[in-house]
């Protein structure tokens, strides 16, 4: 008859199997990751599975950015434990908006920014975030996006093209314009915006 340790020695090794499945489609399962690294952080489940700190295992065994598992280990913490938001609220949001939420929302103000968030485009939300206060640091739009695409540092791309002054001219007056749309200055996200405004004129 296997020992009780034995048997939570397995148990944990399915419970490392199964973040990794659902690590590989984060953004529908963002709030079963959250809950599941928070408890393998909280009870130190990591060093079952031979890793000496908690950050060694996120970004070896699941090769999660920093601020990617921060978010995961915050969306948790704050919304979940601390301001007791129902995870039916937190699914119906998504990930990046629950993330956007993040330096703003407690319990007097959480149904005001839940509806904000049913209501509003991430970067809407993202520029109602900041103007509330502008001297905490917003979430990283690098690895948001509307559509729940997580960009992280092991996912980027790099594309050089070679442009005449024309053309070139013509790309920053584009940013200009979508800048001023979405308050951002990271150039790949507006290069994004800018492809997504001229294919939707296609259909």
């Amino acid at each position: 008859m296997p020992s009780i340790a034995h048997v939570e020695s397995l148990i944990n090794m399915d419970l490392r199997e199964k973040i990794k499945t659902l690590i590989s489609k984060s953004c529908e399962n963002y709030l079963e990751v959250s809950q599941l690294l928070y408890e393998v952080k909280s009870e130190k489940l990591f060093r079952d599975w031979g890793f000496k700190t908690f950050k060694q295992y996120y970004s070896s065994d699941l090769n999660l950015a920093d601020r990617r598992a921060a978010y995961f280990l915050k969306i948790y913490e704050k919304l979940v434990i601390k301001n007791e938001i129902d995870s039916k609220d937190l699914l119906e949001i998504g990930w990046s908006k629950a993330a956007a939420l993040l330096p703003v929302i407690n319990n007097e103000n959480k149904e005001e920014w839940l509806e904000k968030a049913r209501s509003l485009p991430i970067q809407e939300l993202l520029t109602e975030v900041r103007s509330k206060d502008p001297r905490k640091p917003p979430v990283d739009i690098n690895i948001l996006d509307d559509v729940g695409i997580e960009h992280t540092d092991t996912a980027t791309f790099k594309q050089v093209f070679y442009l005449n002054k024309e053309q070139l001219q013509n790309i920053k007056l584009a940013f200009d314009v979508a800048n001023k749309k979405a308050k951002t200055e990271n150039p790949a996200y507006l290069l994004d915006l800018i492809c997504l405004a001229y294919l939707a004129t296609e259909n």
